[in-house]
């Protein structure tokens, strides 16, 4: 009996088993996809670099991630060796930081990151990161 229902399978109209084949790739794309945007890891510490909006250097450091790699904390420290902490979080290949001063940046990597900061005081810029 199964001898049969194999056979009545192959019989099906040849566009039913193109969209049958088709819904297969799509549900295995999908689940790549989701695979894919949590694969970069950001714990660790980056060497960084702030420009004010006119291209002038700000300040530079390290920062240190930590926690989960989707969110966690982070320290910097910076130019005048000031240790500053806040949180962050990743989403897919965009990362935010809050706390005195706010980043959003992109990863272009598994080791580098850019973006624009602002600081409370209404200073702003760009800022490259690289992973030590």
């Amino acid at each position: 009996m199964e001898n049969k229902k194999f056979h009545s399978l192959w019989r099906m109209p040849w566009f039913i088993k193109q969209v049958a084949t088709l819904v297969a790739l799509l549900i295995l794309f999908c689940i790549s996809a989701c695979i894919a945007s949590y694969k970069v890891d950001v714990i660790g510490t980056w060497d960084y670099i702030m420009y004010t909006s006119d291209g002038n250097p700000y300040d530079k450091g390290t920062i240190t991630f930590s926690g989960n790699p989707m969110n966690g904390s982070y320290v910097i420290l910076n130019y005048d060796q000031d240790e500053i902490e806040g949180t962050f979080t990743l989403q897919e290949d965009e990362i935010r930081l809050t706390v005195a001063e706010n980043w959003k940046g992109t990863l272009t990597d598994e080791n580098t990151m850019s973006g624009d900061w602002r600081h409370g005081d209404g200073t702003q810029g760009t800022f490259e990161a690289t992973r030590q």
